[in-house]
This record gives structure tokens, C-alpha cells and sequence, in this order.
């Protein structure tokens, strides 16, 4: 039974890419005799599980996702039966345990909804060490009493005494996100003890269930195709709504055991969605203020398709130019990879203005030992993407002859390799020069050592007062993000020599794009590109 179960299953996994009428009618036939069997084992029943996910979320027919909806509710069943088993752990599938080493935001964002979290740590003296940093003078004495226990002098910090490992983290983790220290500072304190937050996945917090359902299925008989000129449809978005999708959304990562910045660090008032005809949905995330990068925009993403998380990733943006980095859930691969790209590189493009977009080394191969053996290279070559590098250029150029004039031929692993001492980009025509911001950053320190003798602090706050008069801006009704933000960017803006003899528009103009960098990214985005003056004062700079 186990044999013959695992046989129609790789039978079924041999048609995840083929979209037609033909592969239609065997998968459904398939489906309905695995439907009268049991997976067996462990191994078949995440293989099947994953295999579900795939036909919700790219279904040829209304057939067929009301079949592959039915199976995953058995197998939610047998996991209900069998979860708990060791074999199942970290598959992310529901009634599963799952152990994670989460950020301070994203375990206080997990002791919201798992009340049998639990967390195990490197070292309890370590944390007993950084608890004593969080402790009020008054405290001192107590803590350090030999006859009551860490784990029950904790529990007294809250209104009652409950002997619950995630009801004292919560009161543990509060004074922790308060410690009046950097957060990059406090990150790495938390990440010494090396906390491990071990839960049991329920509902939407899982793979099984991880499903938004918004607007119309789309049926795919064919498989999803590259479209020019294809107008994307927001979503709306009320606050109700916005904390669903971001939950989702983090929920996707949390169940894979993964984390980006945009997500962990969101902030909900600055959720935007698309959508387009055929079934997927992109949701675009911006940080809080305070987790933002100075100059350069950090903006994150996840794709569903048919309201199922397939895709998420990230790009850094800067002007009109985006180094992009795109990961599709491991579920999904096989699927319409490049339709999800060419939609995405639209929504940035739509949203931010982004013309160009550069893939850095590592999706297609550097340290990537799976970016090798798939042939990433050629995925973003059939896309358009080129090498930066001329001479690596012309030797992709070589390789694509070879490979078009020969179908059976494969690229050595050592020429993939050699592609992957520099990134890929987008060839667009007619793109404005863009500023090195690492360059940026070398004028930057060398103005603020010469003219400040090194105090950032100074710098800032001078360089701030200065523009604000020149401007005659008042920062009266500024929140602290927005001020923050402001007095971090005005050496680079001071920097720029002559900057003064600008006329009154042009550095109000200035002040106020510095300030929306603390409020909204999107805004931020557009007024930089629009700045033109401050855009060839930068790229000189840059240039030495």
C-alpha cells in the first residue's frame, strides 16, 4: 500500500508543470485514487501535502481545486491523529511542532497568538546576565535571593503569579524591546542567548491553512504567460484587512522558519496591493520608520497566487534602479517562476518608478550551490537580464549560441560559476546615471571628520539647523520619526558643495524629501527621482 501510494504520488509529481487539457483528466484521475489511499509514511504525507498546495494554487479546473481541497482537509485529519510525531516537525504543516530561533519582534509578535509557546536558550546564566540589565535598582536585591527560583522571580513581575513559560516571556520580552539601547545593539543581545521558541502550528499560522481568500479563483489550462502592457488592479486595503494580510504574510515565513526585515519590521499603514487577471496578488511592505535605511529604500513583497503565499523577497531601492531578490516557496517551484517575476518587476515598476533592476550574484549561484545545479543564470537570461561585466557578457553571449544551436548541451559548472562574479541587469535604454551609495558613504564620513572632527552627532544637528533656516521650514508638527530621519540625512545633503547658493524652492525642496523618508517610502521614492539637481550633485560625488 505504502509502494503504491509513493507511485501515483511521483506520478502526479511528474505532471506539477505540465499545464493542458491532457494533464487535466490525469491528475484528477490520479487525485481520486490516492484519495482512497494512506500516505503511509511521514515522508509521503509532507510529499502529497506539498503537492496540494500546488494544485490550489495553480488549478486547471474548478474540478480539480474542489478535489485537492478535499484531500488537504483528510490530511489535516490525519495530522490532527498524527502531528505530534517527530518525523512531521518543521514541515510547517498543521497540528505540527515547530522549533525557530525568531527576532525579539517576531517572538513578541508569536506570544500574541501561541499560548503553549515555549523557548529554550544557549545559556540560562546568559540570560539571567541580560536580565539583570532590565532590572530597576529596587529589583536587585530580590533577583539575587538564593531561594527564589529565575523562572518564578520573573513570574512575580506580572499581575499574578502563573507558572507559564510563554506568560513570563511576554513579561520578560516587554522590558527587553524597552532596553534603552540601540535596536541593532539589542538584537545582538538577543541573539547571544540563542532563543529558541518551540510552538504547535493551529489554523492560519500553518501551510495547510494559510489561505487568503479575496476575489475571483483563476483556472490555469494552460501555464501563466509573460504580458505586455498588463494593467494591475490594486487591492483595496482597510485596517481590518491590512492586519490579515500582514499576519499571513508573516505567518508564511514563521511556518518555513524564515524571517526578512520588510515583514518582521512592517508597518501596516504602508501595505499596498495588486492584482492582476490571472490570479496573483501582490502585496508590497515598508518598514517602520526606525528599521529603515538611510538613502537607499528597502521595500519587501509576497506573491499568492489563487490567494496562496508562493513567493516572497525583497528589493533595495534607489532612484530609478532596484537590486532585486526573488525566492519562491519551495512548494511552488516548477510552476510559472517567470510570470511571477515579469508581474513583480510591473508592480515595482508601477508603484516606485523603478526602470531598472539588478540581480546580485548569489540568486543565480555564489554561495548558492542550488543557484548552480538549476541553471539560475539562464532563468534571468531568458528574462533579459545581462551581465554587468563585458567580458562575462560576451561569454554568456558564447553559451547561448552553444545552447540554441544544440539543445542537449549544458553550461559547464565552472562557466555558471564564472557568472557569478558579477550581478545581472535588466537592459532598459535611456536610464539616468545613478549614485554609488557606498561612495556616498566615504564622502559622507570624510566631510563630517573634516568639518566636525568625526562627531556624527554634532553633524547632524548643525547640518540640520542649517538647512531649516535656509528653507525657513518650522519642524513645528513633525512626528520623532520624521525629525530623526531629517537630522540623519542632512550631512549628506550639506556635504554637497555650493548647496547654499541654491534658490529657496530648491533646498525647501530638499528638506521636505528628507523628511518624508521618515514618514512614507513610497513618497520618498517619487520626490528623489523628481530631484534632479540633488541628483547629479550626488553622482558627482560619487565619482570622486
Amino acid at each position: 500500500m505504502i509502494r503504491s501510494f509513493a507511485e501515483k504520488l511521483r506520478k502526479l509529481q511528474k505532471l506539477k508543470a505540465s499545464f493542458s487539457e491532457g494533464a487535466e483528466q490525469q491528475r484528477l484521475l490520479l487525485l481520486e485514487m490516492l484519495a482512497r489511499m494512506q500516505p503511509g509514511s511521514a515522508q509521503c504525507l509532507i510529499q502529497y501535502h506539498d503537492m496540494l498546495l500546488f494544485l490550489l494554487a495553480f488549478p486547471d479546473s474548478p474540478k480539480l481545486a474542489e478535489k485537492a481541497t478535499q484531500e488537504m482537509l483528510r490530511l489535516k485529519y490525519i495530522l490532527s491523529k498524527q502531528g505530534k510525531k517527530s518525523a512531521f516537525s518543521n514541515s510547517g504543516l498543521e497540528f505540527t511542532t515547530l522549533s525557530w530561533k525568531p527576532s525579539p519582534d517576531a517572538l513578541h509578535w508569536l506570544l500574541s497568538r501561541f499560548n503553549d509557546l515555549r523557548y529554550t536558550v544557549k545559556s540560562s546564566k546568559k540570560l539571567e546576565e541580560i536580565t539583570t540589565l532590565l532590572c530597576y535598582k529596587t529589583e536587585w536585591d530580590s533577583l539575587l535571593d538564593a531561594e527564589v527560583s529565575f523562572q518564578h522571580w520573573i513570574s512575580r513581575l506580572s499581575a499574578r503569579e502563573v507558572n507559564s513559560p510563554s506568560r513570563w516571556l511576554k513579561v520578560w520580552l516587554n522590558r527587553f524591546q524597552k532596553l534603552g539601547s540601540a535596536p541593532a545593539v539589542r538584537d545582538f543581545l538577543f541573539d547571544s542567548l540563542s532563543m529558541k521558541a518551540i510552538c504547535t502550528l493551529s489554523g492560519a499560522w500553518s501551510l495547510t491553512s494559510n489561505k487568503l481568500l479575496f476575489g475571483q479563483p483563476c483556472f490555469y489550462k494552460k501555464k501563466p504567460e509573460i504580458k505586455k502592457n498588463e494593467i494591475l488592479k490594486p487591492v483595496f486595503l482597510n485596517d481590518k484587512i491590512s492586519q490579515r494580510v500582514l499576519n499571513s504574510i508573516k505567518a508564511a515565513l514563521f511556518a518555513r522558519q524564515k524571517e526578512t526585515d520588510p515583514v518582521t519590521y512592517a508597518d501596516e499603514r504602508f501595505l499596498y496591493g495588486y492584482e492582476t487577471d490571472d490570479g496573483f496578488t501582490v502585496y508590497l511592505l515598508s518598514m517602520k520608520p526606525e528599521n529603515r535605511l538611510p538613502l537607499e529604500s528597502y521595500i519587501g513583497y509576497m506573491v499568492y497566487s489563487n490567494g496562496i503565499p508562493v513567493s516572497y523577497g525583497g528589493g533595495w531601492i534607489f532612484y530609478e534602479q532596484c537590486e532585486f531578490g526573488i525566492n519562491i516557496f519551495e512548494q511552488f517551484r516548477g510552476g510559472p517562476s517567470a510570470r511571477i517575476l515579469h508581474v513583480l518587476m510591473n508592480v515595482y515598476k508601477h508603484h516606485y518608478g523603478v526602470k531598472t533592476f539588478i540581480i546580485p550574484p548569489y540568486q543565480f549561484g555564489e554561495g548558492n550551490r542550488d543557484g548552480i545545479k538549476s541553471g539560475a543564470f539562464w532563468f534571468y537570461y531568458k528574462m533579459g537580464f545581462r551581465p554587468v561585466n563585458k567580458e562575462l557578457k560576451l561569454l554568456a553571449e558564447r553559451e547561448w549560441k552553444k545552447i540554441q544551436n544544440n539543445k542537449a548541451y549544458r553550461t559547464p559548472e565552472k562557466v555558471l560559476l564564472r557568472f557569478t562574479e558579477g550581478p545581472v541587469i535588466s537592459e532598459l535604454k535611456n536610464n539616468l546615471p545613478v549614485p554609488e551609495l557606498k561612495k556616498l558613504s566615504h564622502a559622507a564620513i570624510k566631510w563630517i571628520a573634516e568639518n566636525f572632527d568625526g562627531n556624527q552627532k554634532e553633524a547632524s544637528k548643525k547640518s540640520a539647523d542649517r538647512l531649516l533656516k535656509k528653507s525657513g521650514i518650522s519642524t513645528k508638527g513633525w512626528s520623532i520619526s520624521e525629525k530623526n530621519f531629517f537630522q540623519e540625512l542632512a550631512p549628506f545633503l550639506c556635504m554637497i558643495h555650493g548647496w547654499e547658493k541654491w534658490k529657496q524652492p530648491e533646498i525647501k525642496q530638499a528638506v521636505m524629501l528628507l523628511k518624508e523618508k521618515g514618514r512614507e517610502e513610497h513618497r520618498f521614492i517619487r520626490m528623489l527621482q523628481q530631484h534632479q539637481k540633488l541628483r547629479k550633485e550626488f553622482f558627482r560625488i560619487s565619482k570622486g
